[in-house]
């Protein structure tokens, strides 16, 4: 939900390549991805960020977007209301 909720403000996100994170979050779309457990990686995310203040721009509001088309709570409440409805 932490991530969801920094989405929504347009915050501008770098965040480890995981399954949990990947449902959400597409690479260099809504935010940075980084392979876990790899500095370099990271690093080179980081610089990416300080780089590009336009593609820092476009991310937050394509995340701010992101949530409100696909993750906003009363669509994720109607989706969970039709799971429940099987």
């Amino acid at each position: 939900m932490t991530l969801l909720g920094c989405m929504a403000l347009g915050k501008r996100l770098i965040v480890s390549k995981v399954s949990s994170v990947t449902d959400y979050l597409k690479d260099k779309k809504e935010g940075v991805l980084f392979e876990p457990y790899n500095p370099e990686d990271l690093a080179e995310k980081m610089q990416i960020l300080l780089d590009n203040r336009e593609l820092v721009k476009k991310m937050g509001k394509k995340a701010r977007l992101t949530v409100r088309k696909k993750f906003s709570e009363p669509l994720m409440a109607e989706k969970i209301k039709e799971t429940l409805k099987i």
